[in-house]
């Protein structure tokens, strides 16, 4: 019987807000299903630095270290066979309406898509667990646009 190995990920994202709309980004390799901006740490890179590397290689928006705010950190062991676990630092983004027509697709991101936040999210009082409802912190089956 072969033994199972657990892996580890390190992987940073950013709940981008501008008013009551949230970012999402589809890339290449999961057509139809939408994710937070984001992605893997490099070696001896921090989460945040992560977090701005990634924002702006998938949407070309710089920002300011000092412009996120650590909204939450959770680790999660994934579903399939390998039982990955996935170790997700959140921060928030707040950009002001003139951004959203700075932001496009880029590298491996197909689209863009600004959604409205549920009701319950509105609230700036966030709860822990609300991360978790964002279903393994990515994966929203929006339509395509195309």
């Amino acid at each position: 019987m072969a033994v199972k190995t657990s892996t580890q990920k390190q992987v940073a994202r950013i709940i981008v807000l501008i008013g009551k709309k949230v970012l999402l980004v589809e890339k290449e390799s999961m057509p139809g299903l939408f994710e937070l901006p984001g992605g893997q740490r490099k070696r001896n890179e921090g989460f945040k630095a992560a977090a701005l590397r990634e924002l702006k290689e998938e949407t070309g928006i710089v920002v300011s270290v000092k412009a996120l705010r650590r909204w939450g950190q959770a680790t999660l062991v994934t579903t399939h066979d390998s039982h990955e676990r996935v170790v997700v630092t959140i921060y928030t983004l707040n950009l002001d309406a003139k951004a959203r027509k700075r932001v496009k697709p880029k590298s491996e991101i197909t689209c863009c898509r600004w959604l409205t936040l549920p009701l319950h999210l509105r609230n700036q009082a966030i709860e822990r667990k609300s991360a978790l409802m964002l279903k393994y912190y990515h994966l929203f089956p929006l339509p395509s646009r195309h």
